[in-house]
């Protein structure tokens, strides 16, 4: 496919300007969580294809609404949703727990690279204690933790937990969660609420308090520490085994009702959860409480937990949980709790709070079937423009390096472009890119604003191409890309490439006013890189007036043979060049006329395979672009330079193989001195010269 051609204008060290305004944010972390116990949000269908077409459709959807990240939950009752050799297969994906997908595919290792590829971070969603949601519901596999260690179970009404006061149990929990992490390529690890049981616990733990108490008297503040402590080993330990993965936790929304005037159940005392610990301790990367309350209710009122919890954070990232899954309809609430005017307000007050960095909703099928016209909120308003997820500066801000050669293919008009570029070499801490950020600015000289303005941001993707819709090409619009690496820290800008109606082209063949034409001719025209197509129109009078002999409005090439010429006639001829985003002028004029007999034309004879030729450039004198035109009587190795009167090379206008038939080069002088030149074609040992002359 031949390619656009571009400008290299700036990169991102010479840009200019202030940071532009942020509307929405450009930096901004945007989830879902993808729950799959009770198959929730995922999987709807049995069969692996079918599974596997559910997701796809899930990822694009999630996508399309502004999405830019996934918290896919993997581990939903100590089984597994990938293939593992610790864990059994979960029966909610299969119907049996133990049971693999037939034929086999690896659910996560599916999504990771789906969601990559779309420029999705993918966290991995663990449940570390929850070992069996409803007791008896189907039979356990025979390696389910349950059946291997009973004597690590905590039994709770019609629940069943591992014991978090069990050094066993931490140890073999973080062993499920590192040996997930070695062998996928996760964006981050993720706990929700699920730490001691809802439903309560009196002394169901009184073996291990008993056995190991480390120092504590008080029975609820060993369990704090008992979760605070796994917490801070998964931490160091991810630190060691692939540093870039975050941690993050949901934790319920309501700490303690005396820290934003709630009153409501208290985490803190209930399950034994304290974030406000993790957050001192900076043993997780991001918090995420689930606020699922909205702003009128007086118990729990979502403007005064946000702010709070806004308020405590110290060297970590906030993102809200949105509880979306309140906009349908239940038994006491038949229209749903919210509007959806209530997702979207909380959305917007989360950007006002500069300690909010993004929001994650629960859950996933709620964006999906676009409740309450949610999703076209998202995607129409709130969501109307990519975002970055926010950097994590502990965790490295070496940007990485420019992608290069960014390039247009060549592209129909209506129709979407295809753009790509090379991935930069790897950056001096040996991060590589993960991700590319490509934009659309109006200024052909973009600036430090243009980069920071959201609205020039056209979309993120994990591959090295893409497709640009025809409305982002109707105009004249420069377009550039950059890389960003695990952490998201983002990278100079590659070349810029210029997309704008192309220039007037020049005319190569005939000459002017050649008068020996047969009744054929093959008209010639530079090639011109920006160009789509072209139009040509033949007459017999240089208004070009109505009727025309010829009128071609799509050339893809740079020649038309036209046939059916009449002797003795003048004809006159000039070609404009089109791209989606507009029409260049018309060339100048050219005219030739047809010679009274209909013998062998010179015309002809260039376009015969026969010849090899090399033609004067046309226009000579020039200032400061010429064609140059030759002609191959087969394949070869070819070689085209312009010299000075001393030999000197100046200039390598073609060197390599090249195909039977005529051709046409564009010279541009501009940096050479007035005066004569040589231009000299090398083919198959043979060797023509010409000479031509500049004058400025």
């Amino acid at each position: 496919m031949r390619r656009i051609g571009f400008l290299v204008l700036v990169s991102l060290g010479l840009l200019r300007g202030a940071a532009a305004a942020e509307f929405p944010p450009k930096r901004e972390f945007r989830a879902a969580w993808i729950a799959t116990v009770t198959r929730i949000d995922w999987p709807k269908t049995n069969g692996s294809e079918a599974q596997k077409t559910e997701l796809l459709r899930l990822l694009d959807d999630l996508k399309a609404a502004g999405m830019n990240g996934v918290i896919f939950q993997v581990r939903p009752e100590c089984d597994a949703l990938y293939q593992s050799s610790l864990e059994p297969w979960s029966y909610h994906l299969t119907g049996a727990q133990g049971r693999a997908p037939s034929p086999f595919y690896d659910p996560l290792a599916f999504l990771l690279a789906e969601a990559h590829r779309r420029g999705m971070e993918v966290h991995a969603w663990f449940n570390p204690y929850r070992a069996q949601r409803s007791v008896n519901a189907y039979p356990l596999a025979a390696n389910h933790v349950m059946n291997t260690h009973p004597e690590w179970i905590l039994n709770k009404g019609n629940y069943r937990y591992l014991d978090p006061g069990l050094p066993q149990v931490r140890e073999y929990v973080l062993s499920v969660i590192l040996d997930v992490v070695r062998r996928y390529d996760l964006d981050g690890v993720h706990f929700d609420d699920y730490f001691y049981p809802y439903e309560g616990i009196a002394n169901e733990d009184d073996a291990s308090f008993t056995a190991y108490p480390r120092g504590f008297t008080d029975r609820g503040d060993w369990r704090r520490d008992n979760i605070n402590l796994f917490v801070r080993t998964l931490h160091d330990s991810l630190i060691a085994v692939k540093p870039h993965v975050k941690l993050g936790i949901s934790p319920f929304g309501i700490r303690k009702n005396s820290d934003a005037g709630t009153a409501g159940m208290e985490s803190y005392y209930s399950i034994y959860c304290d974030p406000l610990a993790w957050i001192l301790d900076k043993s997780i990367d991001y918090l995420t409480p689930q606020i699922y309350w909205s702003f009128g209710l007086r118990i729990a009122a979502y403007g005064a937990l946000a702010p709070w919890w806004a308020s405590v954070m110290e060297g970590i990232h906030l993102y809200i949980g949105q509880g979306i899954y309140k906009m349908t309809a239940t038994a006491a609430f038949p229209s749903g709790q919210w509007p959806a005017s209530e997702v979207c307000d909380q959305v917007r007050f989360n950007r006002a709070i500069t300690s909010i960095g993004g929001n994650v909703f629960y859950s996933a099928r709620f964006v999906q079937n676009n409740t309450k016209g949610l999703g076209d909120s998202l995607r129409r308003d709130l969501y109307a423009f990519p975002a970055l997820p926010p950097v994590m500066a502990w965790k490295g801000v070496l940007p990485p390096n420019s992608p290069f050669n960014l390039c247009f293919d060549q592209w129909e008009a209506g129709k979407a472009a295809k753009i790509h570029w090379d991935p930069p070499a790897m950056a001096a801490d040996g991060d590589t890119a993960v991700r590319y950020a490509l934009y659309r600015f109006r200024s052909l000289e973009p600036g430090a604003a243009d980069l920071a303005d959201v609205r020039n941001l056209l979309l993120v993707t994990g591959r090295t191409e893409a497709e640009v819709a025809p409305a982002s090409l109707n105009g004249e619009y420069a377009f550039a890309v950059t890389a960003l690496d695990r952490n998201a820290n983002e990278g100079p800008t590659s070349n810029i490439v210029v997309v704008a109606p192309p220039p007037q082209p020049l005319l190569a063949w005939p000459l002017p006013h050649r008068d020996d034409v047969g009744d054929s001719v093959t008209l010639r025209w530079q090639d011109l890189n920006l160009a789509s197509h072209y139009e040509v129109q033949l007459g017999l009078d240089s208004s070009f007036a109505e009727p025309l002999v010829l009128h071609h409005p799509a050339v893809r090439d740079t020649f038309l043979v036209v046939a059916g010429l009449r002797p003795g006639l003048t004809y006159y001829w000039r070609v404009r060049a089109a791209n989606p985003a507009g029409v260049g002028l018309f060339s100048t004029t050219g005219l030739f006329r047809c010679k009274e007999s209909q013998t062998t034309a010179v015309a002809e004879l260039v376009a015969a395979p026969a010849l090899f030729e090399l033609q004067q450039n046309f226009p000579n004198p020039f200032n400061p672009v010429t064609l140059i035109s030759y002609q191959l009587p087969g394949d070869g190795w070819v070689r085209l330079t312009v010299h000075d009167l001393l030999g000197r090379t100046v200039a390598e206008l073609v060197n390599g193989q090249r195909g039977a038939g005529g051709h046409v080069v564009s010279f541009n002088g501009a940096d050479l001195a007035n005066g004569t030149y040589l231009y000299r074609l090398h083919y198959e040992g043979r060797i023509l010269n010409r000479r031509m002359t500049l004058l400025k």
